[in-house]
């Protein structure tokens, strides 16, 4: 007897099952709930502007209609015409973090090194070392009411700048992180409050009308979660994401902080004690950004140390990883949306590009595209004559060459994998081509089948559902 059946496309988990969460989608992702609507390819990137440096080191702001950011040891800035200016030397050999304080026409960004110094550049003065003996050793930073506000490294306090400038820090303004003696990690202003996370806890402070210290903590308003990752610390309108300390990433909405990560990302991360999953040896050097598409929020984390970068996708709540040609895992450094556009920058080669739906390379570079769908299992024998594919057809590419999709499978789970042949997606605009898989052969009864599609061409790929006739008892 011949039936019909859907196989899921993937993105999520019903439960905890080790062989379900091998379902991967790299440089593709979700679109829909859990029932799926479509997969499709990520945005490709076009060149905006070249640099001198060889890389960047630092996530992205917009201020004052202007982008900054840090190219190997300089600040730079750059306007929607591409016109670049380096500011000077801010030293230092670790991640860099940039925060802007506002202020009306002659705003300051202050720039933490890695190296615990920070620097603060304003139009009206120029690029200068903060040197002000108030001034402590910090490694991230962020605004609250034109005050920048720093954890004070290895200890359990943080502190702040005068309101207004960046340069002058009140020996009075540090506060001590009061539940829990654990480091504080980072803070991060967050809808008119500060949100203070350290290595095994989260506190919840108030603003306050207080000059010398305009914070306070709300009492009861503690949250077992610290941060293990300083540099994974990213906010995009109304919810801010990390890296937590058990290894799952926490996104903190107003003042409630829920789990997003999924199974396949904490496996990896943690491990199982398994060959197959043996778990990442450095996270602490981890780094994030949020790009803001028109549709798609998507929250990236790169664990450098491991080379590979995960997606978090806010609209859809489903995970994908993304990679770069000839790496583990993807190019930028950060993101940032700028005079219409999505703006990122290159970490390995210091460039700046245009994050664009159209762009179906990386500034020339092949994209490759895999989804892998989670396996499905039957309790008979059957066999599986064809596989058909709902998905977008006659895109074609420029060369007139019949863009083709090349189809692997696996019968035992997703441990080894055999290359079917590739199969055509149509010429240009040849819509109405269809996408068969044949003669796949017997499937073991309980044996789970998993089934890889791979596109390398740099056309649309868009997938509405796959389609497999299965007969049983063959």
């Amino acid at each position: 007897m011949a039936t019909n059946t859907e196989l899921p496309l993937g993105g999520f988990d019903l439960d905890y099952n080790s062989k379900q969460s091998r379902a991967i989608a790299i440089n593709c992702y979700f679109e829909g709930d859990d029932k799926l609507s479509s997969v499709r390819r990520t945005d490709g990137f076009t060149l905006f502007k070249a640099t001198t440096e060889s890389y960047l080191r630092s996530d992205l702001i917009y201020v004052d209609g202007l982008v900054f950011f840090v190219g190997g040891n300089n600040l730079y800035q750059v306007d929607k015409l591409g016109n670049l200016t380096n500011h000077g030397t801010i030293g230092g050999a670790g991640w860099c973090e940039l925060a802007a304080n506002n202020i009306p026409d002659d705003s300051q960004v202050l720039v933490t090194n890695g190296n615990g110094q920070a620097y603060v550049y304003q139009p009206s003065v120029g690029l200068s070392l903060v040197i002000d003996a108030d001034y402590n050793a910090a490694s991230y930073v962020t605004v609250l009411n034109e005050r920048f506000w720093l954890p004070k490294d290895n200890s359990n306090q943080f502190f702040a700048s005068a309101v207004s400038d960046g340069t002058d820090y009140p020996s009075a303004a540090i506060a001590t992180a009061e539940t829990s003696p654990d480091n504080v990690v980072g803070c991060i202003a967050h809808k008119g409050a500060l949100w203070v996370l350290g290595e095994k806890t989260s506190e919840y402070w108030q603003y306050v009308n207080d000059a010398t210290l305009p914070v306070r903590q709300v009492k009861g308003a503690v949250y077992e979660r610290g941060c293990s990752a300083v540099h994974t610390i990213r906010e995009t309108g109304d919810t801010f994401c990390f890296l937590a300390d058990d290894y799952t990433v926490r996104m903190v909405s107003g003042t409630q902080m829920t789990k997003v990560s999924n199974l396949p990302f904490e496996l990896e991360l943690k491990g199982d004690g398994s060959t197959r999953n043996p778990g990442y040896t450095k996270v602490d050097d981890a780094y994030a950004y949020f790009v803001d598409g028109p549709v798609h929020k998507i929250y990236y984390i790169t664990f450098p140390t491991e080379g590979v970068t995960w997606g978090y996708d806010t609209v859809t709540g489903l995970w994908h990883k993304r990679q770069s040609n000839g790496y583990t895992y993807w190019r930028p450094s950060g993101s940032v949306s700028a005079w219409g556009k999505v703006i990122v920058g290159d970490a390995l080669t210091g460039n700046l590009y245009y994050l664009e739906p159209s762009a179906r390379t990386e500034n020339g570079d092949t994209i490759f595209c895999t989804l892998r769908c989670p396996s499905v299992s039957w309790r008979t024998d059957v066999t599986i004559p064809l596989i058909e594919i709902d998905m977008e057809t006659g895109v074609g590419i420029e060369s007139g060459a019949e863009p083709l999709m090349s189809v692997f499978y696996s019968k035992d789970g997703g441990n080894t994998f055999t290359q079917a042949s590739d199969v055509t997606i149509g010429s240009v605009g040849d819509y109405r081509t269809r996408v068969p898989i044949r003669q796949l052969g017997r499937v073991v009864r309980n044996r789970d089948f998993v089934l890889e599609l791979r596109m390398a061409a740099p056309v649309e790929w868009r997938i509405y559902g796959i389609y497999a006739l299965v007969e049983e008892g063959m």
